[in-house]
């Protein structure tokens, strides 16, 4: 009973959409923003204001953000923290819901955790679902483990504490996140080969590591996509790289993907970006290992 009052909740927010913006919804596809930590509505708005999304884009909540309230300014995020799975089963489930609310083929895009989620989805989908027509993963994480191991590096926490109490902390933190459940390192070989894939990320991310994108590129080269790509940009900060010092490069690309693949977009944007999309965003397996061993990246303008 509840799936389907949800379901219909959903399709009545998706019928809304157009008739908010005044339009009427003849595209042939449905884009679905899934968002990071926080709430979908303010960053999908963003995203639309870049150029990335249409401005009948749809965004949904995860289970912790569903009663988010925008943070004061220095007192952390507004979410219900204990609530979180960071893209495990609840964030799988609520993204199913939200893509089987449309009859359309769908888009989907995600941010940190939203991609994850997007991954962990592709990765464990029926194979009679063929309805995602392509997706786009803003800084994706291979594994949480990885992004732990990071965060523990980078603020030298084993100088005031030990793993073990640190993963103690993480426990109490996130209930719901379950250690040794779905990472879309380990579900990726199940990802469907036919699916478009852009991977982005920054190397000045300090939240989610950018080699954890890398990683999860080399992977599913090695499982035979070869219509997954990865922009790797120098500058951006973690979820905010749409809005940083490559944001055109980054609109344009997007653009040039989705015309590569038959999805709506913008005709100049798409053209633009074209060269550095053909040239700079599909990786052969010399130039992964030599970015991994701490190789650089093409000079960018």
């Amino acid at each position: 009973m509840s799936f389907k009052i949800k379901n219909v909740t959903l399709l009545i927010l998706f019928s809304l959409s157009s008739l908010l913006y005044g339009l009427e919804d003849n595209s042939k596809n449905s884009f679905i923003f899934s968002h990071g930590f926080g709430s979908a509505g303010v960053k999908v708005k963003r995203y639309i204001a870049q150029g990335l999304l249409p401005e009948n884009a749809v965004g949904f909540n995860y289970v912790d953000a569903k009663k988010y309230i925008e943070p004061i300014k220095g007192l952390g995020i507004g979410l219900r923290i204990r609530q979180c799975c960071l893209a495990q089963e609840n964030d799988i489930r609520e993204l199913t819901l939200a893509i089987n609310a449309t009859e359309k083929d769908c888009i989907l895009y995600g941010e940190s955790r939203g991609s994850s989620a997007i991954l962990n989805y592709l990765g464990t989908m029926p194979k009679s679902n063929n309805k995602i027509a392509g997706a786009i993963l803003d800084s994706p994480f291979d594994s949480l483990q990885h992004v732990f191991d990071f965060q523990i590096k980078r603020l030298r926490l084993t100088k005031i504490t030990s793993i073990q109490s640190i993963e103690k902390i993480v426990s109490v933190l996130l209930p719901n996140y379950k250690k040794n459940g779905i990472q879309p390192i380990n579900v990726i070989k199940n990802v469907p080969t036919e699916i478009p894939l852009l991977i982005i990320c920054s190397q000045k991310d300090t939240k989610v590591p950018w080699k954890s994108a890398v990683i999860l590129y080399k992977a599913l080269r090695e499982n035979n996509h070869q219509k997954v790509h990865i922009l790797i940009l120098p500058y951006g900060s973690h979820a905010w790289i749409m809005e940083g010092a490559h944001k055109t490069l980054y609109r344009n690309v997007v653009h040039a993907f989705y015309k590569r693949y038959g999805i709506e977009h913008n005709e100049e944007w798409a053209q633009t970006g074209k060269d550095f999309f053909e040239n700079y965003c599909q990786l052969n397996a010399d130039q992964i290992e030599d970015l991994l061993n701490g190789g650089a990246l093409p000079k960018i303008n």
